[in-house]
């Protein structure tokens, strides 16, 4: 029995197993994307898939069936339903393996990536399917920069700052290769994750040079807070490094333009971050007083919104200020503080991953 004619286009898309594979499927994906708040077209889907499926049973053929198990996995992520097969992917890969497809392989690590959520299987699954991509050549997969994007990000997270950079920048050489699906804000907080490793490993320069890449990308968006914000971030992490440097008639009026722009956008964790890079500034010079109070403004509206980091920031700070004052109840206070927090994060993260 030949097969629907509504469902050809599928079959004859996942029946692939040349390096066009990966593109071939992706037009389905994208049209999932593009539609997913469109009822009808995500009704006409799920018809498909049950069809399909009803079509796999009676022709059975692993590709297939693997293809339309990604596409049904993709088709609930976009509706919110991912959580549903977060048990299913890895059945689907053991499927998989006797086709001996790289190819295919590098795509459900990919997908296995997000699902569930996970530092270490993030970091593990987007990490294998960079390596197969990188044997059969990047031009061939979509969205490869998210992919380098996902590994950065979980290795900043570690605090392994170097690998993030030899990472990130290997996205960023691959971000003209899919300029379909590029999303530049993800360029942008890939910019961000660089300038940051190099401030943390004392590299002002370097660091500098990807905050300001940001502030004259940024400007393209349409949206004008994001602009707003970003532009304030970029600012303030050059005003950071500037600090570090103990140039601090250049780090003032930009950590200042941080904050402004932080407030006038609302965004609590960034204010934060600000309040903390002021206390720091003035800390460096010996305005103690003046440090304490941004970094207890900082405590506050941590404590208020559940900014782990900037909590173990703002208490490293009022402990070491309140210890050069000699203040050694309230220094040991927020020192004891400081390790609950850090505790508190070494647990969160052990449970995550």
């Amino acid at each position: 029995m030949a097969q629907p004619k509504r469902l050809s286009s599928y079959i004859e898309a996942w029946k692939k197993t040349g390096k066009d594979q990966s593109y071939a499927s992706q037009v389905f994906f994208d049209s999932l994307r593009i539609t997913k708040n469109d009822p009808v077209a995500t009704k006409r889907y799920w018809h498909d898939i049950n069809q399909l499926h009803h079509y796999v049973d009676q022709h059975p053929d692993r590709r297939l069936g693997v293809r339309l198990m990604m596409f049904e996995i993709m088709a609930a992520r976009e509706q919110g339903l991912a959580s549903r097969y977060y048990g299913v992917i890895d059945s689907v890969i053991k499927i998989a393996y006797p086709l001996n497809d790289p190819q295919l392989n590098a795509e459900l690590y990919s997908i296995r990536a997000d699902i569930p959520p996970s530092g270490e299987t993030h970091l593990l699954y987007n990490l294998k399917a960079v390596e197969i991509q990188r044997g059969i050549g990047f031009s061939h997969f979509p969205y490869v920069h998210n992919r380098f994007f996902g590994i950065s990000a979980v290795l900043f997270g570690q605090s392994n700052y170097a690998q993030c950079i030899v990472y990130g920048k290997e996205g960023l050489k691959t971000w003209n290769l899919d300029s379909i699906h590029r999303d530049p804000r993800v360029y942008i907080f890939q910019l961000d994750l660089l300038g940051a490793s190099y401030r943390n490993l004392n590299k002002p320069d370097s660091a500098r040079w990807f905050y300001n890449h940001i502030i004259a990308s940024v400007s393209n968006d349409v949206d004008p807070r994001f602009v707003r914000l970003w532009t304030g971030i970029a600012q303030g992490n050059i005003g950071r490094t500037y600090t570090s440097e103990g140039n601090f008639d250049a780090a003032a009026p930009l950590l200042n333009a941080y904050l402004q722009a932080s407030r006038e956008c609302g965004d609590w964790l960034n204010i934060a971050i600000a309040q903390n890079a002021l206390s720091t500034f003035y800390y460096k010079q010996n305005k103690y007083n003046i440090a304490a109070s941004f970094a207890a403004e900082a405590l506050a509206i941590a404590k208020e919104h559940t900014l782990t980091a900037e909590l173990i920031s703002s208490t490293g700070l009022l402990a070491n200020i309140y210890r050069i004052q000699r203040n050694i109840d309230s220094a040991f206070y927020y020192y004891e503080l400081e390790n609950q927090y850090k505790q508190e994060e070494k647990e969160r993260l052990k449970k995550a991953n």
